[in-house]
């Protein structure tokens, strides 16, 4: 038996809210325009969580969301459209 402290967790593709808020505010100060805000690996539910307005996407509708590979790379592309599902 040894005593050690286990090494730091890795959660891939885990973000603290705060940087999913900047991203969030950076779109609504570039209305229509889309953005690359992941790429990586899959991550199919982050274009849903956006597009349904999960948290710092808030309200439902207020952004677009759509995930394209590319050469075996995930991106997704986002974009605020208003909270009236329209881009100002």
């Amino acid at each position: 038996m040894r005593w050690q402290d286990p090494p730091e967790s890795r959660k891939r593709g885990r973000r603290p809210s705060a940087h999913w808020r900047a991203v969030a505010a950076l779109l609504k100060d570039n209305p229509g325009r889309w953005a690359v805000i992941w790429e990586g690996p899959r991550q199919g539910a982050l274009a849903n969580r956006v597009s349904t307005g999960q948290s710092a996407f808030a309200p439902a509708g207020a952004f677009e969301a759509m995930e394209r590979p590319e050469n075996g790379i995930h991106r997704v592309y986002a974009r605020y459209v208003g909270e009236g599902g329209e881009t100002p």
